[in-house]
């Protein structure tokens, strides 16, 4: 070939060169396109998880809001519910019953304002080392700078087989004192539960029962220290008819 005839014009370098150029040029264009199309997914991905951490929050926030609701509703209930054990008194099919540990009062009509439930753990004295719940339903009355008292206490501890009827008697009467005397014996209460009777010669007007079930001993006190006072005798008659109203569990 002749050297002459060649193109000596011709710069192989700088077409290299402009050929990279061009590469480099398609593949930034290249680059450049994938990340617009990749920008859209991105925030839409961003943005679903913006919405599923609302969701979330959200659904956290209405959690705490029901779980307070709930709670602040148990505890009223709780308190309702304790309530009504303290005060003791519930109405069914008409009648008012009075119930504590051991006993239930069965009212007709509800009883005179002034009565109050109240109940606390006392020693047994009749057994040694011994515990009773003693339930006071009575009316509380201050008159002539005294104290009167109406109603009835019941102190019942559970039977342990230690005494039988006739022993708890013994007991109880050696406890009480002299001041006591046994009356007789009754058989009023349901169930056919007997009553011993104890009659005071200082306070004629109070009277203490004992009785014994397979569950528990029971001493009865009734307070009847109103039947004087005319403007009290509400509280008298309905302490008069207090143990027919009485039943034992």
């Amino acid at each position: 070939m002749n050297n002459s005839s060649a193109n000596t014009d011709i710069d192989f370098k700088q077409a290299v060169e402009a050929q990279n150029s061009s590469f480099d040029s398609f593949l930034k264009n290249q680059e450049k396109d994938l990340k617009n199309k990749m920008q859209p997914e991105i925030r839409q991905s961003s943005n679903q998880l913006w919405l599923l951490v609302s969701v979330l929050m959200l659904s956290i926030i209405g959690l705490g809001v029901f779980t307070l609701f709930q709670k602040q509703n148990s505890e009223k209930q709780i308190a309702q519910l304790k309530n009504q054990s303290v005060a003791g008194v519930q109405e069914t099919n008409g009648n008012v019953i009075i119930g504590a540990e051991g006993f239930s009062l069965v009212l007709k009509s509800p009883a005179p304002q002034a009565f109050k439930l109240d109940r606390r753990t006392v020693p047994f004295e009749f057994i040694p080392n011994k515990t009773a719940s003693a339930s006071r339903f009575v009316a509380r009355i201050n008159r002539d700078s005294k104290e009167l008292v109406s109603g009835v206490e019941i102190v019942v501890s559970e039977y342990d087989n230690k005494l039988n009827l006739e022993d708890y008697n013994k007991s109880v009467v050696s406890k009480l004192g002299s001041e006591w005397t046994v009356k007789d014996t009754l058989a009023t209460l349901p169930k056919s539960i007997k009553l011993t009777k104890y009659i005071s010669s200082i306070n004629p007007n109070d009277e203490i029962y004992t009785a014994l079930t397979a569950d528990n001993y029971y001493l009865i006190k009734i307070y009847n220290q109103t039947t004087k006072y005319a403007d009290l005798a509400e509280l008298s008659r309905f302490t008069d008819g207090i143990l027919d109203t009485l039943y034992l569990n």
